[in-house]
Formats: structure tokens, C-alpha cells, sequence
């Protein structure tokens, strides 16, 4: 299967307090409700394709999280 998505915005936590007010107790808790629901989906010879906006961080920090999906 293959998947599209964009503007997950790891690292941006200023999108669940104020722009977007997605609803979180905080940044980490954002990112394991979205890595669960990826993996959730996501399966191991599935190809996703992000078109933008992955995360807010550098390379180091962003990997953490790349590293669970």
C-alpha cells in the first residue's frame, strides 16, 4: 500500500496550544497518539510518502521519532 500525508509537525507544539489546539496534554503526548496511529496503519513493506512539514526539529531530534514509525 502506498500512503501520501503531510504537515504532521513533530516538534511544533505550538500547534496543539494554539494554532491548530489539537487537543493534547503536551508535545510527547502528541507524538505517541500519532506514532500509535501510524503504526497502527502502517505496515512493514508499505511506502509513505510525506510531502512536507514532518517535523519542526533537526535531523538528531526528528530521527527519534522516524526510528518508532
Amino acid at each position: 500500500m502506498r500512503y501520501y500525508i503531510s504537515d504532521l509537525h513533530f516538534y511544533h507544539d505550538a500547534l496543539n496550544r494554539v494554532m491548530d489546539c489539537r487537543g493534547f496534554r503536551d508535545e510527547q503526548d502528541m507524538h505517541e497518539y500519532m506514532i500509535t496511529q501510524w503504526n497502527r496503519r502502517v505496515r512493514r513493506n508499505d511506502e509513505v510518502v510525506v510531502l512536507g512539514d514532518l517535523s519542526m526539529e533537526k535531523w538528531e531530534k526528528t530521527r527519534m521519532v522516524l526510528d518508532q514509525l
